[in-house]
């Protein structure tokens, strides 16, 4: 072989090398940018969950379409998100693949300096007619840059391989993690639900005794006593009144009925119609 056919063997194991390089170079990029954005989504996140706490103000946050009662529970859901961004970037291999991808350009490019330099140093020695030897030995570096090349891609695969299956292990212990978060929160809910539908279908209704002293003497007529929108009617005055079905709770008794004015001088008696609360 002549030296310029050996530097087209040599030109086209650099080209070999290089193709493996680019294809690196080229799709690193996009994990570049998801491992940056999950980062940063993830700091914010947390450090809202730290700093929310902080607050003094009691006030709803809004975000988005979410409504948060207070500040501690906006906190909780934005530690929640982080924990999320940082497991989606962890599960999906996202930062590693990134650290990956860099490492296998790193050797290639270094394989490639290797082989450039020792076949600068072997060609200074090289004169035509060459001899077999030499030509052996410039053929055997060559093939140590394709098939170096080549090996560093195998490893980078198995090793993408390995941490794939270990992805998928912790998604699976993630999600059976959530089943049974999820499935204890059901059970609690079920509890919550059924305790407000026996406490919904519990009387919340009362009976109200209404009992009527001191001026007793001094009723005529009809009375009327009124308690929380129930009423009760008497041809004339009682000493007791029962309201029943009465919801519970505070309320105003209210009665009317008809009352006796006595004067000094007439010693007479002049009944009225009045309406007091008791």
């Amino acid at each position: 072989m002549t030296l310029d056919e050996l530097e087209t063997a040599y030109a086209a194991a650099v080209k070999d090398a290089q193709r493996e390089y680019d294809w690196y170079s080229r799709h690193r990029w996009s994990y570049v940018i998801l491992s940056w954005l999950t980062r940063g989504l993830g700091a914010v996140a947390l450090a809202f969950g730290v700093v929310l706490p902080l607050s003094n103000s009691t006030d709803a946050i809004h975000f988005l379409s979410f409504t948060f009662a207070g500040p501690a529970q906006a906190a909780v859901a934005c530690i929640a998100f982080a924990g999320l961004v940082v497991g989606a970037n962890q599960v999906f291999m996202i930062s590693a693949t990134w650290v990956r991808y860099v490492s296998a350009m790193m050797k290639i490019k270094t394989l490639q300096k290797t082989t450039e330099l020792d076949w600068f140093a072997l060609k200074t020695g090289l004169a035509e007619p060459m001899a077999p030897q030499d030509v052996q030995k410039a053929l055997a570096l060559f093939k140590a840059l394709v098939v170096g090349s080549r090996q560093i891609v195998d490893a980078e695969t198995s090793l993408w391989s390995a941490e794939l299956v270990k992805a998928i292990e912790q998604l699976r212990a993630l999600v059976s993690e959530q089943k049974t978060a999820v499935e204890s929160l059901a059970k609690e809910e079920q509890k919550t639900r059924e305790a407000a539908q026996k406490l919904a279908s519990a009387s919340t209704h009362g009976t109200v005794r209404v009992k009527i002293e001191g001026a007793l003497e001094r009723l005529v007529g009809p009375i009327k006593v009124c308690v929380a929108g129930r009423s009760e009617d008497r041809n004339s005055p009682v000493t007791t009144v029962v309201l029943p079905e009465v919801i519970s709770g505070a309320h105003r008794i209210t009665l009317a009925a008809g009352w006796q004015w006595q004067f000094a001088e007439s010693r007479g008696r002049r009944p009225s119609s009045t309406q007091f609360n008791c």
